[in-house]
């Protein structure tokens, strides 16, 4: 009966992480990376990430559905709509000056 107990929770715990969604990709500018720029998922405690040297990000989120990926560039923030699944999603952005103003494209 304890053996069951613990395969029980052992069970639980590993659907749970069987939902989580992984978004990865990279950030460039120019054609080059941009590093240590913020990037989180609106509405998800925790979701956040910052590029490394090569621009690239990788944030979990819990559940799989449709998001607002949010970018903090400068003294603003740029946004994107995106989709998390059960299988990881490569979301590659482009920050593009636009008049005097920047968008994230993705590329």
């Amino acid at each position: 009966m304890r053996a069951l107990m613990v395969l029980l929770v052992l069970v639980v715990m590993g659907s749970e992480s069987a939902l989580a969604a992984q978004i990865y990709g990279s950030l460039v500018q120019n054609g080059k990376p941009v590093p240590g720029i913020e990037v989180y998922v609106v509405d998800c405690a925790g979701c956040q990430a910052k590029t490394d040297a090569y621009g690239s990000y990788r944030i979990y989120i819990p559940t799989s559905g449709k998001f607002t990926l949010k970018v903090r560039y400068g003294s603003g923030e740029l946004s994107h709509l995106i989709y998390s699944y059960n299988n990881p999603v490569r979301y590659d952005f482009e920050l593009v000056n636009q008049a005097g103003q920047y968008v994230l494209r993705r590329r």
